[in-house]
């Protein structure tokens, strides 16, 4: 089975959408999704910003991803995001 990794963002709608296919995927058994965090707010901040500066709104979303990440492995993201998304979207 091939391992997906799938990167989101809390604050996008289009992740969030995307990782409903992701995870309608591995019910099937067709992938295995492994779960990764991104933020747009960082990536689309002007250049020569730190972005340890920005104050991004999926901040807490994002460092909470990562401590789960940190303590079960990128795949117990997934359950976490699904719940953020299902709130948000």
């Amino acid at each position: 089975m091939e391992t997906v990794k799938f990167h989101f963002d809390a604050r996008c709608g289009w992740t969030y959408q995307a990782s409903r296919w992701i995870r309608r995927l591995e019910e099937l058994g067709v992938i295995e999704a492994d779960w990764g965090v991104f933020s747009l707010e960082v990536m689309n901040a002007a250049e020569g910003v730190d972005p340890r500066t920005i104050e991004a709104e999926s901040g807490p979303a994002l460092r909470t991803a990562m401590k789960i990440r940190d303590l079960k492995g990128s795949r117990a993201i997934g359950p976490f995001y699904k719940a953020v998304g299902r709130r948000r979207w």
